[in-house]
């Protein structure tokens, strides 16, 4: 008998199901507090993690079926993947070794996967993701490429490209008192005269010279089997990595980060100032630059998620009855009223910006001041 749960993401319900329970307590783990779940209730659509393999030796002896469609959004491209034959639409994704086979509508999905493999949780949370996302910006959202924390629910968006600096910024802000974890790459925007934003969970890749500028994460992590297919009570039964087998850059859950930082997470916050770092390599700790609302603009269809020539979103994970996808000219007015009402900044950091709690706690002070 299926375990079943409903995770909601605004007012999208998803009904998700699998026969071994485990799955949906990590999911439940990995998503929360963005996401929030229930034993039952309404929702738009149904994903079901199925463990055969009969049913999957079956499916991969079919063979390719030609084409590919696009399933997945990352930062600046989309996953496509290929069509695999069968009688209803199906998709392989060799990465993780699923089958993804969509039906309706009403819209269903069944990730197809053998006993005993992780990958499948990692699947399972892509597709919820993926449909929440999906719907968020057709509903008048902006994802973006960002990480996010908050003070007294007054929220810093800290934008930019990949490997510029968000995640080191956001860890060491979360070394400030109170301050809470809200995302780590990506963030759901909702523009208005009183904008706020809802974190987007992902997978915490902690890069080797993140991990050299703060001592204590590191040896804390050393002492963990935390890894990102796993819970907190199966990572705390798993002993930890001997040296150099946990590998350069580890990937945890944001429960995971949060638990190595003693901090709390938060669903979502007003948005009280945008933040675009710039690391400078000179002496000193930081300096902050206002930016006007057009460069604010500009800098923020630099963190549009998923973009690229015509085509941006999922094809296939997207609930039904859904308007058409926001073009960019729209995402790019959504990004100028968002500009129109936040203060925009450059964050200069120096050679010192990582110091101590209490260059974070400044850092705080004087971005929310």
């Amino acid at each position: 008998m299926s375990s079943a749960r409903v995770f909601s993401f605004g007012d999208l319900g998803i009904l998700v199901e699998s026969v071994e329970r485990s799955h949906l307590v990590w999911l439940e783990e990995f998503l929360g507090p963005h996401f929030e779940t229930r034993a039952a209730g309404a929702h738009a659509c149904r994903v079901c993690l199925v463990e055969d393999r009969g049913r999957y030796d079956e499916a991969m002896a079919a063979g390719p079926g030609g084409g590919s469609l696009d399933a997945f959004a990352l930062d600046a491209s989309v996953v496509s993947l290929p069509r695999w034959r069968g009688a209803r639409t199906r998709l392989f994704d060799a990465q993780r070794e699923v089958f993804y086979e969509i039906t309706g509508p009403p819209l269903a999905i069944t990730i197809l996967s053998v006993p005993g493999n992780l990958k499948g949780r990692t699947a399972l949370m892509r597709v919820v993701r993926e449909l929440a996302t999906n719907h968020a910006q057709r509903a008048g959202g902006l994802l973006l490429h960002a990480s996010a924390f908050a003070l007294g629910g007054r929220g810093v968006i800290v934008g930019g490209p990949k490997e510029g600096g968000k995640t080191t910024l956001l860890i060491h802000a979360l070394r400030a008192a109170s301050v809470e974890y809200v995302s780590n790459d990506r963030v759901l925007v909702r523009p208005g005269a009183a904008p706020y934003a809802r974190g987007v969970p992902t997978i915490v890749k902690l890069r080797q010279g993140t991990l050299d500028l703060f001592p204590a994460l590191a040896g804390s992590l050393a002492t963990t089997g935390y890894y990102q297919r796993l819970t907190l009570e199966e990572a705390a039964a798993r002993p930890a990595p001997a040296a150099g087998q946990r590998g350069d850059s580890p990937r945890l859950s944001p429960a995971q980060l949060c638990r190595l930082l003693g901090v709390r997470a938060r669903a979502e916050c007003e948005i009280a100032v945008l933040v675009f770092p710039r690391v400078t390599g000179e002496p000193g700790a930081f300096t902050l630059e206002r930016l006007s609302p057009a460069e604010v603009a500009v800098r923020l269809e630099g963190a549009f998620f998923g973009i690229r020539p015509g085509r941006w979103a999922s094809e296939v994970f997207t609930p039904g009855g859904e308007p058409p996808p926001p073009d960019r000219a729209a995402l790019a007015a959504r990004g100028r009223a968002l500009a129109d009402h936040v203060r925009g900044l450059e964050c200069r950091l120096g050679l010192n910006a990582y110091e101590s709690s209490q260059s974070a706690d400044d850092l705080v002070a004087a971005l929310l001041g």
